[in-house]
């Protein structure tokens, strides 16, 4: 018997564990000037995002998507969600392009404002977002044979790995 939803759920806790650190995270950048808490706390989580979070999308795209496209026979495509995704990528690259100036410790108000702006979309994106993933696992768990579902678990379990 599958566990897929368990397993996206486990997969889906590790995304959270950072993702749920991000309003605090933007809230230091409300500070005048920007402690340096910030940097050390921002770089662990960009690090997160692009080593862990991006490699998880990549995963839910090759191995959850086409299941339910092929599922819903495509009366009901995953477009959205892999728009975004898209915009998830372009909001981590626009929050790569402050790195610099927060490892030197030199974001000027404004930066600390787009910064803390690009922060708290991403949070709210990824927050919503792996919600519907997770109803989109059941869907599979009830219509997937057994075999098909440890396909798809094995893809997410080795993302989670990662």
């Amino acid at each position: 018997m599958s566990h897929l939803p368990q397993t996206g759920h486990e997969h889906h806790e590790r995304i959270r564990e950072h993702i749920d650190r991000l309003p605090a995270l933007a809230d230091l950048l409300e500070q005048r000037p920007v402690g340096d808490e910030f940097a050390a706390r921002f770089v662990v989580e960009y690090d997160f995002m692009t080593g862990t979070l991006w490699p998880h999308v990549m995963v839910v795209e090759e191995n959850v998507y086409p299941q339910l496209e092929r599922l819903q026979q495509n009366r009901h495509s995953m477009a959205h969600l892999r728009r975004e995704h898209a915009e998830l990528n372009e909001l981590i690259e626009s929050m790569g392009g402050y790195l610099d100036r927060v490892e030197a410790g030199r974001l000027n108000p404004t930066d600390a404002l787009g910064l803390r702006r690009l922060i708290i979309r991403f949070y709210a994106l990824v927050k919503t977002h792996v919600g519907e993933e997770a109803e989109y696992l059941r869907v599979l768990q009830g219509n997937l044979s057994d075999d098909e579902q440890d396909v798809v678990e094995r893809g997410l379990a080795h993302a989670s790995s990662e």
